[in-house]
């Protein structure tokens, strides 16, 4: 078995940092399907780290025992070395040895080493025998800008700044390493301190900042450092010494998730603590202070370094721009992504076939499909996004290699186009111009090809108001059908092997597509050696092409709640105005129709505010800027001046090629135009020349729609920044839901539903020692909706039924009160004092003729609600916002909103009240 990267790098006990990058630079390159395996290195206690065992495959043969055997080049297309110093000259593995000297080819990847320190412990005269190492990296990547400064004062000049690696994975992956801890939690909340090279100022620094927040500093420890800490074992409150390495990866993980602050002079106890959403302070640390100064600066944070007791009050006081800091670790895990597809794609040696294309990289364009000769590769649908990708069949497949040459990613077919001419403007002819999406530019040119004579035009059509696909047309009359935009990306089916028969019949043919899809006609052609003098190829300036699961669901939600079936779907209405337009849906009988702005529309606000469902590929996209497969590429004329109305659309047509201009030029005469330049263009059409990076919460917005959730709702949770948490209530996060020791038990079904603004505290106000725990019971599929920050304090009962919910907003239940919910109980926000009871049922069945009486009945508070101690509420009530209950009171009955009731059963004896 051949593998596609051998990875070396740190992985011992002594690095806790080194060690991660190394885990997660395996499993990042192993989720984008590649094979990979760690070189095993003697001196690395790689076998006794449970972690490692768990989540990795190693070599069996050492790499340094005492070279790597000469054949190793026949097992990996590449060789990768990553992590913490492992490009300083002084590691202890040979410097020849860990720069691949015993490669036989230049297959060499760097992903983001580093040099430790600004020199590297290299001097001048190191620095032949240094190039002469670095040169032969195929794709070298540096960590940090002092290392970048170093390759260049050394005369390389293809080394490029990457992430760290730890940034490629998320908040999700951290959390099922850290597990595996066989933990003891902390009470209360702390900072937990992370000190490397530990120094008297940096424990003060540490302790000093911790208490300023008011929050117990927990020194995590790994042995070197044990003794430091011994000796100002008085000055702090609590260490953590992490001795058995077979968790310590876990461990050190396990207190960074779970702590309020990060304290750290680590590199990667930063990366971790960014990745974590945590309050992050940077300590000094000496020469090595610029590797997290750097860090920090990458996320716009200037004041939350600390060298001196006097920084500490204005690093607490810095604001942090939590969005900004998600976007960047979501700019970062892209990049470093990209970069590995790219690096080992490069360096396979089967370069001929499809499946050699990483996942996400397929574009979905299925020239694959069409040019395999033996039909052997069938196209199959991505179950969680709708979006369709090729699968061979090996019992059928000849690897005759022609599916890779007919890839518009694998073939790298030169990209000949140039910009000519820039043009704006619009049909003269009024009907075309208002019935398309901008200007109307691409009828004409449809026009223009049927005014050749034996023509066919290719275009995106509607095969249903649900379905997107290619089609052909053979008359001017049918252009209708293939104009406008829709926004999701079409089924190409059979398209290629059609135009490959027009044009070898000598017909004229016109395409029109996304850039890749251009790219793969001209793949298909190359890879087939057909004539194409009769061809025109017309792209656009493309956004991303978006989910057909995500889109299907979007209209299914708008037929649901207007109860008909749509009949047309028209993206970017200009009923409003071209400049703000809308999304028009046609009924089949009901009227009127829906019509909504790109600010209104949810689709519009998942795809152009939160790009949530483009394709993965999208987000690094081969064919964007000037050159292009085109002859024309068509957009709109954002932010264009123009001597002339606007508001029903201007096109813009970019003209690449001969073959365009001459076209263009056919049909001037049925065009308003005005020349322009292509800087204004690309500053009103950001996409001409950058690609789309898929949103921070799209992960979350499929696991949303696949749990059943609708469209708008999804979208309006993450437009407000509402996320919701589902959790197992046997397998709880306890970022926001902490159980501070209360006794949980559940069935596997159970759920515990939290958002990003929302927290559940159990056992609030315990004393140490005491046994009075909190206790939750949560029967099959049931759950618990917590919609604000909620405590349930300790000796408190809840038992939640069979499919039964129970909703708690802001607020608290003080203790020995019992909740019993049947069906639905909503609390929402409101004050619960001691010994309160609230059940929605009478816990037994009364029948008559064999038929239940006393049916389960809901019990909802409206908000601002108080009840005094000893209050029982029966089911089937409401009780109104901001009403106040009297302690002893029985609750029977309806309460009105801003009322105190009081008695047995509760009476209303005073309306219009307030409380505080």
């Amino acid at each position: 078995m051949k593998y596609d990267v051998g990875i070396l790098g740190r992985y011992n006990n002594s690095n806790w940092g080194g060690s991660l990058t190394v885990l997660v630079t395996y499993s990042t390159i192993s989720d984008m399907g590649f094979k990979a395996k760690l070189l095993k290195v003697k001196g690395h206690d790689d076998d006794k780290n449970v972690i490692y065992n768990r989540l990795c495959d190693f070599t069996k043969v050492l790499i340094n025992n005492p070279m790597p055997p000469k054949d190793w080049n026949r097992y990996f297309s590449n060789f990768l070395l990553c992590s913490d110093w492992t490009l300083y000259k002084n590691w202890f593995l040979p410097l020849d040895m860990r720069m691949f000297s015993w490669v036989e080819k230049n297959n060499i990847i760097s992903m983001a080493a580093s040099f430790g320190t600004e020199t590297g412990n290299y001097d001048k005269s190191d620095y032949p025998m240094l190039y002469s190492y670095l040169k032969r990296f195929r794709h070298l990547s540096i960590r940090e800008k002092f290392g970048l400064d170093l390759c260049k004062k050394i005369g390389i000049d293809h080394a490029v700044i990457m992430p760290d690696p730890i940034f490629s994975q998320g908040k999700e992956y951290y959390y099922k390493i850290a597990q595996a801890y066989s933990h003891k939690s902390i009470e209360g909340k702390y900072a937990a301190v992370y000190l490397l090279d530990m120094s008297d100022n940096s424990i003060e620094l540490a302790i000093n900042t911790a208490k300023q927040m008011n929050l117990k500093p927990v020194f995590i420890v790994a042995q070197k450092d044990k003794d430091r800490i011994e000796k100002n074992r008085e000055r702090l409150e609590r260490y953590i010494y992490v001795n058995n390495f077979s968790e310590s990866l876990s461990a050190w993980i396990y207190y960074l998730y779970h702590s309020e602050a990060i304290i750290t002079n680590s590199f990667h106890g930063a990366c971790l603590g960014y990745i974590f959403e945590k309050n992050v302070f940077g300590i000094e640390r000496g020469r090595l202070s610029s590797r997290l100064v750097d860090l920090l600066q990458q996320f716009g944070i200037k004041n939350r370094f600390i060298s001196k007791l006097d920084d500490i009050d204005k690093a607490i006081k810095e604001p942090v721009d939590s969005n900004a800091v998600k976007d960047k670790i979501m700019l970062m895990n892209n990049k470093v992504r990209e970069f590995l597809v790219k690096a080992i794609t490069d360096g396979k040696k089967q370069e001929n076939r499809i499946d050699y294309l990483p996942r996400v990289e397929c574009t979905g364009c299925m020239s694959c499909v069409n040019v395999c000769p033996k039909k052997c590769i069938s196209i199959e649908k991505d179950k969680e996004t709708g979006f369709l990708y090729p699968k061979i069949d090996e019992s059928i497949c000849v690897n005759c290699g022609i599916c890779g040459k007919a890839c518009p990613v694998l073939s790298k077919n030169e990209l000949t186009g140039q910009i000519n001419t820039v043009w704006c403007g619009f049909s003269k002819d009024k009907e075309i111009r208002y019935l398309s999406t901008s200007g109307g530019f691409f009828s004409e040119l449809a026009k223009g090809v049927f005014a050749k004579g034996n023509a066919v035009v290719f275009g995106a059509a509607y095969e249903t108001p649900q379905k997107v696909v290619h089609t052909e047309i053979f008359d001017e009359k049918d252009i209708p059908r293939i104009r406008q935009s829709k926004y999701v990306q079409s089924e190409v089916r059979d398209t290629y092997l059609k135009m490959e028969r027009h044009l070898r019949d000598g017909k004229n043919v016109m395409f029109c597509g996304t850039p890749c899809q251009c790219a793969a006609v001209r793949s298909f052609i190359n890879a087939k050696k057909i004539p194409d003098d009769n061809l025109y190829l017309v792209d656009f300036i493309c956004h991303s092409v978006n989910s057909p699961k995500a889109y299907q669901a979007y209209l299914a939600e708008i037929e649901n709640n207007i109860g008909d079936s749509i009949k047309k779907v028209w993206f970017k209405n200009k009923e409003i105005s071209w400049e703000k337009f809308s999304t028009r849906i046609d009924f089949e009988t009901k009227e009127p129709y829906y019509i909504k702005n790109r600010y209104e529309d949810s689709f519009y606000k998942g795809f152009l505010k939160h790009h949530l469902y483009s394709r993965p590929s999208c987000s690094h996209c081969n064919f964007k800027g000037e050159k292009r497969h085109s002859d024309i590429t068509l957009a709109d004329a954002w932010g264009i001046a123009m001597n002339c109305d606007k508001s029903h659309g201007i096109s813009t047509a970019i003209i690449h090629t001969d073959k365009g201009v001459k076209l263009f030029d056919e049909i001037k005469e049925k065009l308003y135009v005005e020349e322009k330049n292509i800087e204004a263009v690309s500053k009103g059409n950001v996409n001409f020349m950058s690609s789309t990076q898929l949103g921070r919460n799209s992960k979350y917005f499929y696991q949303r729609l696949a749990q059943g959730i609708p469209f708008s709702k999804i979208i309006d949770e993450i437009d407000t920044n509402k996320l919701v948490k589902e959790q197992d209530v046997n397998k709880l996060d306890e970022s926001s839901v902490k159980l501070n020791g209360a006794v949980v038990r559940a069935h596997s079904t159970a759920k515990i539903i939290t958002n990003s603004n929302s927290s559940l505290i159990l056992n609030a106000g315990k004393l140490p020692g005491s046994n009075s725990d909190c206790l939750i019971e949560m029967d099959e599929g049931s759950k618990i909706i917590v919609e604000g920050n909620f405590k349930i304090y300790h000796s408190c009962r809840i038992k939640v039924h069979k499919n039964a919910v129970l909703t708690l907003g802001n607020g608290y239940m003080n203790t020995n009160s019992i909740v019993v919910c049947a069906k639905s109980i909503n609390i929402g926000d409101a004050i619960i004092a001691p010994n309160c009871y609230i059940v929605d049922s009478d816990y037994h069945k009364i029948l008559e003729d064999g038929k239940v009486i006393n049916p389960p009945a809901p019990v909802k508070f409206e908000g601002h609600v108080w009840l005094g101690q000893n209050v029982t509420i029966l089911k089937g009530v409401t009780i109104g916002r901001g009403c106040c209950i009297g302690a002893k009171s029985l609750v029977t009955k309806d309460i009105p909103a801003d009322s105190l009731a009081v008695g047995v059963p509760a009476k209303v004896v005073r309306s219009n009240i307030e409380w505080r």
